[in-house]
């Protein structure tokens, strides 16, 4: 019986010490921000009493009941390993909780490049703070065409007008500066229509006039009263007499300018002088009186 009591005890604990190794994997559980969680000790038999830790800390016994841990209103700073212990200190089971929100409705933009390829993107609304999965689908809808059909353009409608120069003078580039050129192009008829992509990088160099040098046209030293050939005159066009009409009367207004300009500077001048000479006479009656009274006796 001793031997038996002894075997009997040492196939306890050795079932005890499995039963602990298999608990002992830690588990992950979610819940969400703000929300009530509850952490089930799965090694508590019958409701017996555990001890929760949070990152090896003790946790409040108020928050415990049966075995199970219940967090209130939870925020960021509860996450973390939570472990339960048994009346012998021993681990039954460990739990990594993580917080967060659950997936929300995604905000879905689509450009259209060209007519055959379409690319979609999307961002979240609100961050989950846990991993996501999220799964997408499209679909293709097709109309069979029941009849073929021609467009006429209507005289209500606008003539489109098409751009024949397609080239662009480039005013601010560097001379002998090697350049990387790309463009892209959006539709001019549609209001806020989506870019293209960009082309390919194109590098270039702008070219340099090359300089010519300045040359002397040769001077004419012949004289009209050398030549001895008899000189024939000709008719002069009727363009080259309105020529000389034109410069004629020009000439003729210009003169009566500068006349008009003569004689109101003279009649200026004379005007200047009259005055001065009015002045001057006044100071001499003035000089005048006043030598008759100081000869006057008192």
């Amino acid at each position: 019986r001793p031997g038996l009591k002894s075997m009997m005890s040492l196939v306890t604990s050795g079932i005890e010490q499995l039963t602990c190794l298999l608990l002992s994997v830690s588990d992950v559980q979610f819940g969400g921000l703000g929300s009530r969680v509850t952490l089930t000790c799965r090694g508590a038999h019958g409701g017996s009493p555990v001890e929760w830790r949070l990152n090896g800390s003790s946790v409040p016994p108020w928050q415990t009941h049966k075995g199970s841990l219940t967090l209130l209103n939870t925020t960021h700073s509860m996450e973390g390993n939570y472990s339960c212990y048994g009346e012998r200190g021993t681990l039954l089971q460990s739990i990594k909780l993580r917080l967060g929100h659950p997936p929300h409705f995604v905000r879905v933009s689509c450009r259209v490049p060209n007519h055959m390829k379409i690319y979609c993107s999307w961002v979240q609304t609100k961050t989950t703070h846990l991993p996501t999965l999220y799964r997408t689908s499209y679909r293709c809808g097709l109309i069979s065409i029941l009849k073929n059909v021609s467009w006429m353009h209507l005289l209500i409608f606008p003539q489109l007008e098409t751009e024949e120069n397609t080239s662009l003078k480039i005013m601010d580039a560097l001379v002998g500066s090697l350049h990387q050129i790309q463009i892209r192009a959006q539709d001019a008829l549609i209001n806020h229509s989506q870019w293209s992509e960009w082309s390919h990088v194109v590098e270039a160099q702008p070219w340099i006039e090359p300089w010519k040098e300045p040359t002397e046209e040769p001077v004419d030293f012949s004289f009209p009263f050398f030549n001895s050939f008899p000189v024939r005159t000709t008719d002069k066009s009727p363009d080259s007499s309105l020529h000389q009409t034109g410069s004629l009367g020009l000439l003729i207004l210009l003169g009566l300018f500068a006349a008009v300009m003569v004689a109101m500077l003279l009649t200026i001048i004379t005007l200047l002088w009259v005055r001065q000479r009015r002045q001057d006479n006044v100071k001499k009656q003035e000089l005048a009186s006043m030598v008759k009274m100081k000869s006057i006796p008192i």
